[in-house]
């Protein structure tokens, strides 16, 4: 699939299996979350993978729109470095999802 069609085909999806990821799939998605270009080659993202049950769930409770976080099998967690821009995030947050 080429690059324009991946991204206007997205579907936003919030309903979960707790199905296992297989390791190289989840390993691709991170690359290419990581391979998401920063301002000034910064690099100030950081990728946390949340797995576990009881950490999801906890993650869940953070926020009004995130409670789909426990029933999903893992989480990725997109976390800013003091000083880093938005913009970066979310850069790296579209490459997370349109991978996935």
């Amino acid at each position: 699939m080429d690059a324009f069609k991946a991204i206007v085909t997205k579907r936003d999806t919030r309903h979960y299996t707790a199905e296992p990821i297989a390791a190289e799939v989840l390993t691709r998605i991170l690359q290419a979350g990581r391979m998401a270009g920063s301002s000034k080659n910064t690099q100030p993202v950081r990728l946390v993978v949340v797995q576990d049950q009881a950490a999801r769930e906890a993650l869940a409770s953070c926020g009004d729109f995130a409670g789909h976080l426990q029933h999903c099998a893992a989480a990725v967690a997109v976390v800013l470095a003091p000083g880093g821009s938005g913009f970066d995030a979310g850069r790296v947050a579209q490459n997370l999802m349109v991978a996935a």
